[in-house]
Formats: structure tokens, sequence, C-alpha cells
């Protein structure tokens, strides 16, 4: 491989992380903004009545967003792109957390948060540990 050669398969190679590192944090962008809107919808069902329809919408909309994500951050890219992720997968755990709390009068659990990230298959998605529960008083 010549010179030449090489560096342009670094800049195919560096062009490529750069573009899915920036689809990870549009979508973590996105899944941010969702979680937050699901909080508030929760907040306002809470003083209202208890018709948590709007958060669970939310939280649909959230899951889709989560199934978008994960081809771009499975194997290696994991742990290379979780800085990109991390906030809006800590977000969504405390929508979670407060729409469990509300409906249960109980924290919720870790392996109810995995279960939500399971795939239809029983096949078990990396879902990051106890983000979000430790921060959940906002």
């Amino acid at each position: 491989m010549d010179i030449i050669q090489f560096f342009t398969h670094s800049r195919d190679v560096l062009d490529a992380h750069h573009d899915r590192r920036e689809r990870v944090i549009k979508v973590s962008r996105d899944i941010t903004a969702q979680s937050k809107k699901m909080v508030f919808a929760l907040h306002r069902a809470a003083q209202h009545g208890n018709n948590y329809k709007e958060a669970k919408s939310k939280q649909a909309e959230i899951m889709g967003l989560f199934r978008q994500l994960a081809p771009e951050v499975t194997g290696p890219n994991y742990h290379r792109y979780v800085r990109s992720f991390a906030g809006g997968f800590e977000e969504f755990i405390e929508g979670v957390a407060f729409l469990h709390y509300l409906e249960h009068r109980t924290m919720v659990t870790k392996g109810q948060i995995d279960q939500l990230f399971r795939e239809e298959n029983g096949t078990q998605v990396r879902s990051g540990g106890v983000y979000g529960i430790s921060v959940v008083d906002g």
C-alpha cells in the first residue's frame, strides 16, 4: 500500500467514525428531548387524574429511537460511543422510574429496566447499568 492509498483509507475510516458519532449524538438528543416530554406528561397526569397514556406513548416513541440507535452502538462501538448516548439513556431511565413509581409506588429495578431492552427473541440488549436511578430527583 503506497502512501496515497494509506491516507485515503485513513480518511475514509475517520469519516465513517465521525458520521456514526454524529448519528449517535442526534438520536441521543432526540431520546433526551422525548424523555423530558415524558416526565412533563407524567407530572401533568399525576396532578390531573393519573392518565399516563401520553407518557406511555412517549415511552414507545423513545423505544423506537433506541431501536434506531442499537445498530450504531453494537460490539466494540458500544464503548467507543457510550459517552455520546449515555445522557439520553439516563433521561429515559428517569422517566421510566417516575412512571413505575406513579403506577406501583415502588422503585423500578434494574431487571425491569433490562426487560425493556430485551428483543422479541429473548436476547438481552446491553442496557448500561443504572444510569438515571441515582439522579432520579432531577
